[in-house]
């Protein structure tokens, strides 16, 4: 018995002593396993940041032109080795001749260009973004020609800013142009143009600057800057992107020597239609000399005065003195390849002859492409548009010690073009345009009724074209031109005139193929 009690008391002491012992060791573990989660998080976090890094380097190295996987997109690569189709049709691979985005030949209601990693110039990673510079383009636009007339009248024959506009050698325009992304969010377009005045004076423009938004919602995008009018078929397209050499005569008489373009904002929203289908609508500032049919500029009435009215300048102090404009476009598949592009366009806002001067334009557009299988295909574009000019009264200085009253009327100006082109093949098209123009009220002041002045009085003008893309960027044109005019008054000139040009454009550039977000 007395050994038995022994050994329990033994067995107690040791128990005792293994006690402490035991509960040194499930710290240790506990520690150990809390060491070992915290190892495993920060693993976990340093390699989810290492994956963001190997992300941002993928990106930023396709930026460089690193080869891309192919893939499948409902939009334009940007880089594509091909010139556009008619509106509606699908581009044709292979072509060999730049990107063309002349009227007819994108549709509207198309969605805007898909980028091309491989084709930027320059990528970084920022942000949760890519920062890239998509392309830097030059383009080269000359002409050589002659006229039957006097070097002034050649300027007001052809009135548009890159007219081919005197007897001899005219360089049109060389544009630089920068066009940017900050994908996933916006686009960024500048444009600069240098020209070479009839005079030989050097004139150098910001023609556009914008930034524009990535679609929101799939439906929407919104554009803030300067920026060309969406208005009609020729206005919102740069002059080297034109078929034909002169800027339509309606155009000139409404929008200025440099079409229509301002500071402003404007939002385009896709229409849920079962054909392509969009409305734009915006607002920019009223002055300037790109605003000819507003509030325009002093400069502008000196040399263009409308109706003979005298320039009232005027302080853009409210939301009234704003230019509103809106574009309601649609592209309509026919079958077989054919489109139909149909659009109708309206601007308003105040004047330059006073107060309560205020203008309204409006126009409408078409577009019709039509494959010819291996004959090429024919496009046919029209374009009609009237404004009308609510002049106030105005008291001027006769120079003689007294005043001539100018009375308050409504000037209505109005015209269209219609243009037919047949591309043969990808190297050539031919083509003619007939225009007119016309205006009711009489001008006043220093014109004698609307036959004396030349921006306002009776025009026609026939211009058969042939154009040859001799390689992939440059292309080369020939455009004869019949003009009848009013203004020119017999027997010191003929009122019909004859004039032939020779044009040559030339395009270079890195990255991608064309204006990035530029949606034509």
């Amino acid at each position: 018995m007395k050994t038995l009690a022994v050994c329990g008391l033994a067995a107690l002491l040791v128990a005792g002593a293994a006690w402490p012992a035991s509960a040194q060791t499930d710290r240790d573990r506990l520690l150990l396993m809390e060491k070992t989660v915290q190892d495993l998080l920060r693993r976990d976090e340093e390699r989810e940041k290492k994956v963001r890094s190997l992300e941002a380097e993928v990106a930023r190295l396709r930026g460089r032109r690193l080869p891309a996987a192919p893939r499948k997109t409902d939009e334009h690569d940007r880089g594509h080795d091909h010139r556009h189709a008619a509106p509606g049709q699908p581009p044709q691979s292979g072509h060999d001749h730049d990107h063309a985005h002349g009227p007819g030949r994108k549709p509207e209601g198309e969605k805007p260009h898909g980028h091309d990693e491989g084709d930027v110039v320059w990528s970084t990673p920022v942000g949760d973004g890519v920062l890239k510079l998509d392309r830097i383009g030059l383009d080269l636009d000359g002409a050589f020609g002659w006229t039957t007339t006097s070097q002034a009248n050649v300027e007001r024959l052809f009135a548009g800013g890159h007219d081919p506009r005197r007897n001899g050698f005219t360089l049109r325009s060389v544009e630089l142009s920068f066009s940017g992304s900050y994908d996933p969010y916006f686009d960024a377009f500048v444009n600069i143009v240098y020209q070479l005045t009839p005079d030989g004076e050097s004139k150098f423009e910001l023609e556009e600057a914008w930034f524009q938004s990535k679609k929101l919602f799939e439906v929407a995008t919104l554009k803030a800057g300067l920026f060309l009018t969406p208005f009609g078929a020729i206005n919102p397209v740069h002059s080297h992107e034109w078929d034909f050499q002169s800027q339509p005569i309606i155009l000139s008489r409404l929008f200025g020597e440099d079409g229509h373009r301002g500071v402003g904002f404007q939002a385009r929203l896709d229409l849920p239609t079962p054909w392509n289908s969009h409305l734009v609508l915006g607002f920019q500032n009223a002055t300037g000399e790109t605003q000819a049919s507003f509030l325009s500029s002093a400069e502008f009435y000196d040399e263009r005065p409308i109706g003979g009215y005298t320039f009232r300048s005027g302080e853009t102090n409210g939301l009234s003195r704003l230019v509103y404009f809106a574009r309601f476009a649609n592209v309509f598949a026919l079958g077989s390849g054919t489109t139909l592009q149909l659009g109708a366009s309206a601007m308003f806002g105040p004047n330059a002859t006073g107060s309560s001067g205020r203008t309204i334009v409006w126009g409408a557009d078409a577009t019709l492409a039509v494959p010819l299988g291996n004959a090429g295909k024919l496009r046919a574009v029209a374009e009609f548009a009237q404004r009308r000019f609510r002049a106030r009264e105005q008291e001027i200085d006769d120079g003689a010690g007294g005043t001539i009253v100018l009375p308050q009327q409504t000037l209505v100006d109005l015209g269209f073009h219609a243009a037919l082109l047949w591309d043969l093949s990808d190297r050539w098209t031919v083509g003619a345009r007939y225009e007119y123009a016309s205006s009711r009220g009489e001008s006043v002041n220093q014109f004698a009724g609307n036959g004396a002045d030349p921006f306002r009085g009776n025009r026609h003008r026939i211009s058969p074209l042939v154009t040859w893309r001799f390689a992939r960027l440059a292309r080369m044109s020939v455009q004869y031109n019949y003009d009848h005019a009013m203004f020119l008054t017999p027997p010191a000139e003929r009122r019909s005139q004859h004039s032939a040009f020779v044009n040559l454009h030339w395009k270079f550039g890195l990255g991608a193929a064309d204006h990035v977000g530029h949606d034509h």
